[in-house]
């Protein structure tokens, strides 16, 4: 399923994960300028708009996310695995026409470590599951690829996502809340809804079975879409 953070006219971004303001930057004013463009509270609105009017590239929108993610994912174990081709991937979406562009172009995505990304791992946050990766996409990552979405990387999740009271797998360790480290981020969703929660991304895919959406977005400032089998 996925993780879109949302902030009502603000924000789309996919656990359909939702979010209101990031733990990096707070809350601002609904509707105001994103100029200078900066990832912290940008929006897809605010990313189609920048690369659209050439006021920024995708390689230097990925440029400034690789940062962010270098300068915070560290202290907060959010993400797991980073996307290694992610400046080629940026270059190949400057390269397409203008008029050839999907609804999600440039967007920033992180996916949610038990659904497939081509070219890199799945370890359903399980340590004996890490090693080489898959060779093809889920049908939710090929669909906002297709899109034109931009992925970051793989989030962390409790082992075969089996603990909705908090983020701790054998292969990510504890994922923390960017808001106040002292409290839980839920799960199992809970690595896509602390990377989002830290603007270390604009979508975010998860997957529920109860409230592997909702706890993690009700810890993170975010609003969860659950999607109905197959849709987002």
């Amino acid at each position: 399923m996925a993780e879109l953070r949302l902030s009502l006219t603000r924000r789309l971004s996919a656990l359909t994960l939702i979010s209101a303001c990031s733990a990096v930057a707070g809350c601002g004013a609904i509707g105001a300028p994103a100029l200078p463009f900066k990832p912290e509270e940008a929006t897809v609105q605010n990313v189609r708009s920048a690369v659209k009017s050439s006021f920024i590239s995708c390689r230097e929108l990925a440029s400034r996310y690789q940062l962010l993610h270098d300068s915070l994912d560290p202290s907060l174990h959010a993400v797991v695995t980073w996307n290694i081709d992610l400046l080629q991937d940026a270059d190949r979406l400057d390269a397409v026409p203008t008029a050839q562009r999907g609804n999600f172009h440039c967007v920033p995505l992180v996916v949610k470590d038990n659904i497939h990304v081509a070219g890199m791992q799945s370890t359903g946050g399980v340590l004996a599951l890490s090693g080489g990766g898959v060779s093809t996409d889920a049908e939710v990552v090929l669909r906002l690829r297709t899109a034109g979405a931009l992925i970051l990387g793989k989030t962390n999740m409790p082992d075969f996502a089996l603990d909705g009271t908090g983020t701790q797998s054998s292969y990510g360790g504890q994922t923390l809340n960017p808001y106040n480290r002292a409290l839980t981020v839920y799960g199992s969703s809970g690595g896509t809804a602390a990377a989002l929660g830290a603007s270390l991304g604009i979508v975010g895919l998860g997957t529920d079975t109860y409230g592997s959406l909702i706890q993690p977005a009700s810890a993170n400032g975010l609003v969860a879409l659950r999607p109905t089998q197959g849709l987002i």
